[in-house]
């Protein structure tokens, strides 16, 4: 009888830990996809702006290491309004800050986006830091 006991204690903590596994496994894959959908959204909006303010640099080739984070960030609308004087709000919005560092003047040199969570619509960004 303790042996069956024994058994089936064993089973509980190995499907426990199966489970536990399995769940971690998911979650980090999520986080991945929803982290690389982040990232392609920064990339096609900084595609433009980088094109239009530095037409013959391939910047993407200087990009040593993209960095996602959370945050609070002030709506600056001005990449849409490429060309007209910058547009800025002094609403707060939680949103992910998508950091682009690359070979620049200073060793942090980044360009950064700013995407809303609740829309994924780039509401602003940095310009070159």
């Amino acid at each position: 009888m303790k042996n069956k006991k024994v058994i089936i204690s064993l089973i509980f903590v190995v499907l426990v830990l199966v489970l536990g596994f399995g769940l971690y496994t998911y979650y980090k894959v999520k986080k991945q996809n929803e982290t690389n959908f982040i990232i392609t959204i920064a990339e096609e909006h900084l595609q433009k702006y980088v094109h239009n303010a530095f037409p013959n640099v391939d910047f993407f080739s200087m990009v040593k290491k993209v960095e996602v984070v959370d945050g609070e960030c002030e709506a600056n609308y001005y990449w849409q309004n490429w060309g007209n004087s910058s547009i800025e709000s002094s609403a707060k919005y939680s949103c992910w800050i998508v950091r682009f560092y690359y070979s620049g003047a200073t060793e942090n040199s980044h360009l950064a986006v700013y995407i809303d969570k609740n829309t994924h619509e780039v509401i602003g960004g940095t310009q070159t830091k």
